[in-house]
């Protein structure tokens, strides 16, 4: 099965990082940016996993989605 390289932070951990506090549930290195790996059988089902992993409505915000393969 492909893999893809998903970019992904967290914008409510970046502005309390950027407040100077720390988020209730996620730690300060959601901040930046990360990258996972994410098996998916196309980009728009790798789409649709890494929305299901990283919920925008927790904050996340997927950057950008790579093939690897």
């Amino acid at each position: 099965m492909p893999r893809f390289e998903i970019a992904v932070y967290n914008a409510e951990v970046a502005e309390a990082v950027n407040r100077g506090e720390r988020h209730k549930r996620y730690d300060d290195g959601w901040a930046e940016t990360r990258y996972v790996e994410i098996n998916a059988p196309s980009v728009n089902e790798a789409h649709l996993r890494a929305a299901a992993k990283f919920p925008t409505s927790a904050g996340f915000i997927v950057q950008s989605i790579t093939p690897l393969e």
